[in-house]
């Protein structure tokens, strides 16, 4: 083989690997973005409602003019607060009383949704989306002291003694439209999983999102 027939070769290798990435380039677009997220879930006696935030961002990957695959990655910090009744043993004997108490969550989402949409002016889409996601949990404690006293406690459900499932599966559904370099986002997910470890009574969490993204 001659030297000018390689070098030929070589030119039309690294032509064809340009003219292949070239459309996933152009048709992958990044996005981050933040925004509220509220959570209800499942408790003993009455639902526990749960607010936050979230950070986080993806790629979509354009199938076809209409379509796209969203792999994504969210962290989300959710509080809740409130009192309730309880009991405190001591060498007196039990004795009720009222507990000031905080819920604290941090966790990952990594969802992966398909979405389908359709431009209405240029630069300017209106998409609908769903898919499952992975969630992970990472902290989840409840914080509590005796109302008017210095007594307190903190109790993990990741812990031994817990019950909550540290790895879940969500179905998630929802809708967004884009504007130009701003995205802006619905979302809707539940658990596939039962929520608490054994206890199928108590079994499904709800979340909403709204946000808002980077398109970049």
């Amino acid at each position: 083989m001659s030297l000018t027939t390689h070098c030929t070769m070589r030119k039309c290798l690294f032509t064809s690997i340009i003219a292949l990435a070239l459309p996933v380039a152009v048709l992958a677009q990044n996005y981050f973005g933040a925004g509220y997220v509220h959570a209800i879930s499942p408790d003993e006696s009455e639902s526990v409602h749960f607010n936050g935030l979230f950070l986080g961002g993806g790629t979509t990957y354009r199938i076809s003019n209409s379509l796209s695959f969203e792999p994504a990655i969210y962290y989300s910090f959710l509080t809740e607060s409130g009192e309730t009744s309880g009991s405190i043993w001591s060498s007196s004997g039990v004795s009720g009383a009222m507990f000031d108490y905080d819920r604290i969550e941090h966790k990952f989402d990594i969802p992966l949704n398909l979405c389908l949409g359709s431009e209405f002016e240029p630069g300017k889409r209106i998409f609908v989306s769903a898919g499952p996601a992975v969630q992970v949990g990472l902290v989840s404690d409840m914080k509590y002291n005796v109302s008017n006293s210095d007594f307190g406690s903190r109790e993990s459900d990741y812990e031994a003694g817990g019950d909550k499932r540290r790895l879940n599966v969500l179905a998630m559904a929802g809708l967004g439209v884009d504007l130009q370099k701003v995205r802006l986002t619905l979302h809707y997910s539940t658990n596939l999983l039962p929520y608490y470890e054994g206890n199928a009574s108590k079994d499904r969490r709800h979340n909403i999102s709204a946000g808002i993204h980077y398109l970049f």
